[in-house]
């Protein structure tokens, strides 16, 4: 079977369950044309490689994140920017650091396309809008820090645009002490 070439791949950071829980109704909510495909995430890494690409490319990060220690990530408050709602984790450099380690592996890869630099700032997208005065209508609920452990990435594929959901291709542990 022949995959479109449209697919695309990225590398995660899915948010666990009980954050899930009180994003994901948010984004369906405020952007649901936009939002209604994806699990509440901070993008370690997009576009990743080629759908045809995946296999050995995972293989690779495993052994390249093997001792790459798990890490906590606080998200503290909701940002506005444009057309766009996002939530930036407290501290940053660990995303970061295994971005980067990543990129050094696959040269070829540059965040976002170059769209916003090469180090783009990691977060959460709760919404996106048509205008920013669509996204400065929005009242946003009062949200209290929450600190998680992130042990895992996850490589997903998906179709950009489609009404079809992203899918895990492969999870890449971080066990490292």
């Amino acid at each position: 079977m022949q995959i479109p070439e449209t697919y695309v791949s990225s590398i995660l950071i899915i948010l666990p369950h009980h954050l899930q829980a009180r994003l994901i109704p948010l984004m369906q909510q405020l952007a649901p044309d936009t939002m209604r495909n994806f699990t509440a995430h901070i993008t370690v890494l997009y576009p990743f490689v080629s759908i045809d690409q995946l296999d050995p490319a995972c293989e690779t990060l495993k052994a390249l994140l093997v001792n790459t220690p798990p890490f906590e990530v606080t998200l503290h408050q909701f940002t506005r920017h444009d057309t766009v709602i996002f939530m930036y984790p407290t501290e940053t450099a660990p995303i970061r650091r295994i971005r980067q380690r990543i990129m050094e592996a696959f040269p070829a890869i540059t965040p976002y396309n170059g769209a916003f630099g090469l180090d783009p700032e990691p977060h959460v997208t709760v919404a996106k809008f048509e205008t920013s005065d669509a996204q400065l209508g929005v009242a946003l609920p009062e949200f209290q820090p929450v600190t998680f452990k992130v042990d895992r990435l996850h490589v997903n594929s998906g179709l950009p645009g489609s009404v079809l959901p992203w899918i895990t291709h492969d999870v890449i542990l971080l066990r490292g002490n």
